[in-house]
């Protein structure tokens, strides 16, 4: 029995937006470079050849792409195209990605995010980030990133997106061993793409299905998904899609047995990425080489092609596929029994495994280490392993989804069918609704013709009887021309002295008019000068006035935490040392109750000061910055009451005081808000700090608002966050609506 699936899976992580352009071809490259040498000038035109030029060598040289794409990335920023510096860094982004370098990756579809201007542009980056962060093996904050960027598709209408965002929540859930979920996902992204009719699309989608229908050891199902997926490939001469489905069909063949088809599917997966130089593509080909060569027990051969997959690898970050490599590595050092060696491999696989959430590597990994142990001659080791990978496959694996898929591909073609029938039903309605019409048209032009023939028998009486008078007019014609002659001779001469006269008036009028524009000009720039100077002197005023303002609210909250921990806190501390003193000595059970009563309130309020000291001046954001204030603070949450994740990135060193303190402020609101109101169960706040500023995410799945009714009843505290954040020159980005949560983005710029 198999004990490990073949490594295609990767060949179809979830595709980068820029995936569905066609390869273009050599010669077409060849042609674009002539048209780079004859530009001689920088401008957005020589942006666009260098971007055309990276998407010809997409999917053929991943070097020369990333090469163009980078080009084309600093061409856009020195003449400030913001249209074409998303596109350069869009496809830039994806090169890295293709090359294995992820964290790089992940940064630029960032970057990126702060130029988008328009829905579908916002979908298509956070789709992206989604992508990146799957590959680096965080499942749940894909999963996270792919509904933001479905929600951004749904509102711009973007078909395309809407179908490769739904698709790619399928695989992460098919990754996460989640297959009634994946099913159902992936069922609504073909419908998508049908309605769509993009073939690229489709044939991913046909992919993703032929994958699942894979893990769920329904192997003609996957190769029929797979083969039509290889057919629109091939129309569409997409060499890393051709790669990926004779990948897949090979992995179907080998499970059926039928080696020398397998063969054949993975040499031309394997020699296809050869060509491309992608690095995860050619791991991925070579395990699947391993793996068959595992299979007929060829292991120095499967040993020589998992290498190579290794090598290529390590160039990347990919927790899923390294996690892979080991386990398949581990396997062929136990058939050659080199077990430490083995061991060593398995328990690099296991502890990634689970830092990564993999149950089903997870699972095989515990296989392969019960053929480890039972090779050492440990077999309750071997029993015992073996009983905790079957129990672990028992809670992914369940006989209940192949029902759902089934049922749900069911419904989904009857669905269809459905619609055809009306759609025949309707052209033939509309077909005779034409023939009728046809025929009023035969019977009105007859008609019509036979009006034409009385009209015309009219016309020819007229026409002798216009003649005449033609003739007629034709002479008074004359006499009147020769006058007109005359007429037009003496126009032009009173016509030339007028035009003199003119010429003197508009002179002068233009004068005059020069002498007072350049006066009026003169007094209106002195005027915007003492303006502008009056307003950068108010501004400053009221800047000077907002920091002693803030500066005096936070003087005051340290006066008075102060006041609070040592004043009435000593006096507290003091009382319970008191009490505790006389619980000690009371003799009766009256005073016993007494006292112990005493002494809970007393320990209560205690509490309760400090608690409130805390609250008002932290100590944490004293001592040790705003990250570990905001950790502090959000530990204090009882997560039965809301689930919350923190992600803060680039701030290592301290901030300056009053940002770290506003900041801290913002968070410590915006929770308290969400909690008192919000009724969510989840809660993610993002800080961010990089080359342009801070830039801070607060995000709930809460019931939501009318943000245009907030704006009429503003509340305190969203008033303080606005006059905090523009006392430091920032912006607040507010977006709710009800039932669908609500999102709260800032960004403080430098300085």
């Amino acid at each position: 029995m198999r004990i490990f699936k073949h490594w295609f899976s990767i060949l179809m992580l979830p595709a980068l937006c820029l995936a569905c352009i066609p390869v273009y071809a050599q010669n077409s490259a060849d042609a674009i470079k002539h048209k780079i040498a004859a530009y001689h000038k920088t401008d957005s035109g020589l942006v666009q050849l260098h971007l055309d030029l990276a998407r010809a060598y997409l999917n053929v040289q991943s070097d020369s792409s990333l090469k163009y794409s980078a080009i084309a990335k600093d061409l856009a920023e020195k003449v400030k195209d913001r249209r074409l510096l998303l596109a350069s860094l869009n496809l830039y982004g994806q090169c890295l990605a293709d090359k294995g370098d992820l964290p790089r990756s992940l940064q630029i579809f960032q970057q990126a995010e702060k130029l988008t201007s328009t829905d579908k542009e916002r979908a298509e980056i956070i789709r992206n980030q989604g992508n990146i962060t799957i590959e680096m093996g965080k499942g749940d904050e894909a999963i996270v990133l792919y509904k933001k960027a479905l929600k951004y598709a749904e509102l711009a209408n973007d078909k395309f997106g809407m179908a490769t965002t739904t698709s790619n929540i399928s695989y992460v859930y098919r990754q996460q061993g989640k297959y009634e979920d994946a099913a159902a996902w992936q069922i609504k992204a073909i419908k998508i793409a049908e309605e769509l009719n993009n073939p690229t699309v489709l044939a991913g989608c046909n992919i993703q299905l032929a994958l699942l229908q894979y893990s769920r050891k329904l192997y003609d199902d996957a190769a029929m998904y797979a083969a039509d997926a290889l057919k629109n490939y091939q129309k569409l001469n997409n060499l890393g899609g051709i790669a990926t489905a004779n990948s897949l069909l090979g992995g179907c063949h080998s499970e059926k047995g039928e080696y020398y088809k397998a063969v054949q599917n993975f040499m031309v997966s394997y020699n296809t990425n050869l060509s491309l130089g992608d690095v995860k593509r050619i791991s991925a080909s070579a395990s699947d080489l391993a793996e068959l060569n595992i299979d007929n027990k060829h292991y120095d051969t499967a040993l020589k092609y998992i290498d190579i997959a290794l090598d290529n690898i390590k160039k990347t970050t990919i927790a899923y596929t390294t996690i892979k490599v080991y386990i398949t590595r581990a396997k062929i050092y136990t058939a050659l029994n080199r077990l430490t060696e083995a061991q060593a491999d398995i328990d690099q696989a296991l502890a990634l495994s689970k830092k990564g959430g993999y149950k089903d590597l997870e699972r095989k990994a515990m296989e392969v280490l019960a053929l480890v142990h039972s090779a050492k001659g440990d077999h309750a080791s071997a029993f015992e392993t073996q009983l905790k990978s079957n129990a672990l496959h028992d809670s992914i694996l369940n006989e209940t989804n192949s029902k759902q898929i089934n049922q749900l591909r069911t419904q989904y073609e009857t669905e269809k069918k459905e619609q055809q029938i009306l759609i025949l039903n309707t052209t033939n309605s509309i077909q005779q609704l034409n023939l009728n019409k046809q025929e009023l048209e035969i019977e009105k032009r007859g008609l019509s013709i036979e009006n034409q023939q009385l009209e015309l028998n009219n016309k020819n009486l007229l026409i002798g009887k216009k003649e005449s008078e033609i003739k007629e007019k034709a002479a008074e014609a004359q006499q009147q021309k020769q006058r007109i002659i005359q007429l037009n001779q003496q126009a032009a001469l009173q016509q030339l002295e007028i035009r003199q006269r003119n010429i003197y008036l508009a002179a002068a009028v233009l004068l005059i008019l020069a002498v007072a524009g350049i006066g009026y000009l003169i007094y209106s720039r002195r005027k915007a000068e003492a303006q502008v100077t009056l307003q950068q002197e108010i501004n400053r005023q009221q800047e000077i006035t907002a920091r002693e303002i803030l500066n005096a609210e936070e003087r005051e909250r340290r006066r008075m935490g102060s006041d609070l921990h040592d004043g009435v806190g000593q006096l507290l501390s003091s009382a319970l040392l008191t009490i505790n003193r006389l619980a000690a000595e009371a003799a009766g059970d009256e005073q016993k109750r007494l006292t112990g009563q005493a002494l809970t309130l007393v320990t209560e309020g205690y509490d309760e000061i400090r608690s409130i000291s805390h609250q008002i001046i932290p100590n944490a954001l004293l001592k040790y910055g705003l990250s570990a204030a905001i950790r502090d603070f959000l530990s204090k949450i009882d997560e039965r009451t809301i689930k919350v994740s923190l992600s803060i990135t680039g701030i290592s060193d301290r901030l300056e005081e009053q940002t770290e303190t506003i900041l801290y402020r913002v968070i410590q609101e915006t929770t308290a808000n969400v909690i008192k109101h919000a009724q969510a169960s989840t809660l993610s706040i993002q800080l961010t700090k990089d080359t342009d500023g801070i830039d801070l995410t607060i995000e709930d799945n809460g019931k939501g608002f009318d943000v245009k009714q907030l704006e009429k009843a503003e509340g305190i505290g969203m008033r303080n966050i606005y006059s905090r954040v523009s006392f430091l020159k920032g912006t607040v980005d507010l977006q709710s609506s009800p039932g669908k949560g609500t999102l709260v983005a800032i960004f403080i710029p430098h300085g």
